[in-house]
């Protein structure tokens, strides 16, 4: 899996994602560049995001399993 997004739809725009032209983002969601529509949307540049990361590495096999805790808590609607 490349990407997640968890989100509210609070800043949330009609604009798609851009498909980038060059550099490390490139490959991002390829099958948008077939059919642009597949983009995800763009958020407001205003809503603050923050961006977790596991398996980075190989053999980094407990980063899974604290990002797997931290999605379950962040979407646990009792967790308030």
């Amino acid at each position: 899996m490349e990407m997640v997004t968890i989100s509210s739809k609070d800043a949330i725009t009609e604009e798609r994602e851009p498909i980038p032209e060059s550099g490390d983002c490139k490959g991002i969601f390829p099958e948008g560049a077939k059919d642009p529509t597949r983009r995800p949307l763009r958020f407001s540049e205003q809503k603050p995001i923050v961006v977790f990361t596991s398996r980075v590495h190989t053999g980094e096999t407990p980063g899974s399993h604290v990002l797997n805790g931290l999605i379950d808590l962040i979407t646990d609607l009792k967790s308030e």
